[in-house]
């Protein structure tokens, strides 16, 4: 049950914010553009970041992405299934595309900050969370929800970059007060 599991992996926190921007299929990958507005304000804030790099990480596999991580010294995290749960368990907080880390940080009760592209956020959100900052566009396009493989859109991932600034910095600033 989530309660062994939780119990299982009970561990003092840390100052950790787990971040992962990629999810299990190519169009689930934040754009660098909405990582520089976060990853700029939790490093301002003293939280370490770490990257929970998954099999295929369609965000990671890019130079240039890499190369921002880097200079955020963020720690890339690699390791079994097994101990991605211990990992996580130790978080202060997470964000993420809506993929698994959400789920988990639910099963932890962890504050996330997920964002949701490809799905709409009513379809396939963490459920029982009390700090859960959804981050997803207003406007109602006719390619969403999607398959995630192929974008039928004009504006590639147009989901996620009409999410305007205004808004990810908002949820941003909630989230780190949730994680304060």
């Amino acid at each position: 049950s989530t309660k062994d599991i939780r119990l299982k992996f009970i561990k003092e926190k840390s100052d950790r914010i787990g971040i992962s921007f990629s999810g299990s299929q190519k169009l689930k990958k934040l754009p660098l553009s909405i990582a520089e507005i976060i990853l700029g304000k939790i490093v301002k804030n003293g939280f370490r970041l770490t990257y929970f790099l998954a099999p295929f990480d369609y965000f990671h596999e890019i130079q240039e992405n890499q190369r921002f991580l880097n200079k955020k010294n963020v720690e890339i995290w690699r390791g079994s299934f097994e101990n991605y749960f211990e990992e996580f368990a130790k978080l202060q907080g997470y964000v993420g595309m809506d993929s698994a880390g959400g789920h988990m940080a639910s099963m932890f009760d962890i504050p996330a900050m997920i964002f949701f592209g490809t799905q709409k956020s009513d379809y396939c959100k963490p459920v029982s969370m009390t700090n859960l900052f959804i981050v997803e566009t207003e406007i109602e396009l006719f390619c969403r929800p999607c398959d995630g493989v192929n974008c039928v859109n004009p504006q590639v991932q147009k989901c996620l970059y009409d999410i305007s600034k205004r808004e990810i910095e908002k949820k941003c600033d909630e989230f780190i007060q949730a994680v304060s």
